[in-house]
C-alpha cells in the first residue's frame, strides 16, 4: 500500500547531487517526494499539508522544535543529525561514535601522542556530542586531548585557529579536521610552517572528497556514504509509515577510512614539505567547494586540462598533448571558468595550487 501513495515531505535545502540521489532512490521505491523549503513552510503553513513521516535535513534545533510544537503527533525523520542532539525525533545519521575510534586507533598506530580538533564546526547544537566521542576515543587510545587544543566549539577561521595552534606544533603531532578542506587548508600551513607531513605532525579530515584524493599530500579521511544514508531514510520512512504505534528509531551509519598521505608514512613517498606561490594566509574557504564541483561534474580530461595549464603550457600545446583540437582544449578552459567563477587561466591555476593540487 504505501508504493501507491506520496507520503513523503521533503523540508530543507540540498545540494543538487544529493537531491537527484535521495530522488532516485525514493523512485524505486515506488515513493514521490513533495519538496518543501523550510521558508515556504513558515510563509504559508496554512497550505502546507505534511504526511506522516516528514522527512526534514536541518541542524537548527528551533526548527525542528518549532515543527514538533505545531505538529505534535508528526513523526520526523531527520537527516544527518542523531537524535542524541534532537530528542524526541527518528533519525538516520553517521555514526560518530565510530569515526572517532577508527581516526584514533590509526593514530594511535602511527604513534601519534597529542592531538587538536582542528577548525571551528559551524553546527553548534550538535558538536558537544562530536567532541565528547574523541574524547572518548582519545583516553581510549592513549593519546592526549586538551582543551586548549579543541576549537571545534570556537567561533574561529581556519587561518585564526592555526595561528593560534602554530607555537604548540612540535608538541601537538595530530590534527584532526572536522572536514577535508581544512585537512588540505592544516597540510598547506603545515609545509610553510615548517612541518613535515605525516612525519612530523599526521592530518586527518572527513568525506572522502574528490579533492582530497588527489591533493599533495594526499588526505586520510573517512567514506561518507550519502547514497546508503539517504537508501536508510528510505527504508526508516516506509518502515514508520506501515507502524504508526513506532515514535523514535535512530539509524546510524559506519564510515571506513581511507588512508592517505596526510596521516601514514607507510603511504607517503617523500618526506618534504610543498609550500607553493599561494600562502595559506591567502586562503579562499570557497575555492574548495568550487572545484569540488568541478571535478565531481568533469571527467579526466578536465583534469588534465588544468595540470598542463599549470605546468604553463599554451592552449595549441595541451591540444598537442592530450591528441584533441585547440577549440576542445578552449570549451574545457571556458567550461572551468564557468564552474570556478573565475574570469582568467591565472585564476584557474590559483584555485588549485591553493588546494595543493599540482
Amino acid at each position: 500500500m504505501s508504493n501507491k501513495f506520496t507520503f513523503l515531505s521533503l523540508l530543507g535545502y540540498y545540494h543538487s547531487n544529493d537531491e537527484k540521489t535521495l530522488n532516485l532512490i525514493a523512485h524505486k521505491n515506488r515513493i514521490k517526494l513533495q519538496k518543501i523549503s523550510w521558508q515556504t513552510f513558515w510563509e504559508n503553513p496554512a497550505v502546507i499539508q505534511l504526511s506522516d513521516p516528514v522527512i526534514t535535513l536541518e541542524n537548527n534545533m528551533e526548527c525542528l522544535q518549532e515543527l514538533k510544537r505545531r505538529y505534535p503527533d508528526l513523526r520526523i525523520v531527520n537527516i544527518e543529525q542523531s537524535r542524541h542532539y534532537f530528542l524526541g525525533i527518528n533519525s538516520v545519521s553517521f555514526n560518530i561514535e565510530d569515526y572517532a575510534m577508527r581516526i584514533c586507533r590509526h593514530l594511535m598506530q602511527s604513534g601519534k601522542k597529542r592531538a587538536t580538533l582542528f577548525a571551528s564546526c559551524y553546527t553548534r547544537q550538535y558538536v558537544k556530542y562530536h567532541i565528547e566521542a574523541f574524547r572518548r576515543a582519545t583516553m581510549q587510545y592513549g593519546i592526549e586531548l586538551r582543551d586548549e587544543d579543541i576549537f571545534w566549539d570556537k567561533s574561529c577561521t581556519a587561518i585564526e585557529c592555526w595561528d593560534e595552534i602554530k607555537p604548540r606544533l612540535g608538541k601537538i603531532d595530530a590534527v584532526i579536521c572536522n572536514n577535508d578542506q581544512n585537512a588540505v587548508f592544516a597540510c598547506k600551513a603545515a609545509a610553510e610552517s615548517g612541518f613535515a607531513v605525516p612525519w612530523d605532525i599526521a592530518i586527518t579530515g572527513r568525506g572522502q572528497t574528490c579533492v582530497s584524493r588527489i591533493t599533495r599530500p594526499t588526505i586520510t579521511t573517512s567514506f561518507l556514504d550519502r547514497e546508503e544514508l539517504y537508501n536508510q531514510v528510505i527504508k526508516l520512512c516506509m518502515y514508520l509509515y506501515r507502524e504508526p504505534t513506532i515514535q523514535t528509531l535512530d539509524v546510524t551509519i559506519n564510515h571506513p577510512l581511507a588512508i592517505g598521505e596526510s596521516s601514514d608514512i607507510n603511504v607517503c613517498s617523500k618526506k618534504e614539505g610543498r609550500p607553493n606561490a599561494i600562502s595559506y594566509k591567502q586562503w579562499d574557504p570557497h575555492i574548495f567547494g568550487k572545484v569540488e564541483n568541478l571535478l565531481k561534474n568533469s571527467g579526466s580530461m578536465t583534469l588534465s586540462v588544468v595540470q598542463k595549464l599549470i605546468a604553463g603550457k599554451t592552449n595549441q600545446e595541451i591540444a598537442n598533448e592530450l591528441f584533441v583540437e585547440e577549440r576542445s582544449v578552449a570549451y574545457h578552459i571556458k567550461k572551468i571558468k564557468t564552474i570556478l567563477c573565475v574570469s582568467s587561466k591565472k585564476d584557474i591555476v590559483d584555485a588549485f595550487l591553493q588546494l595543493n593540487i599540482t
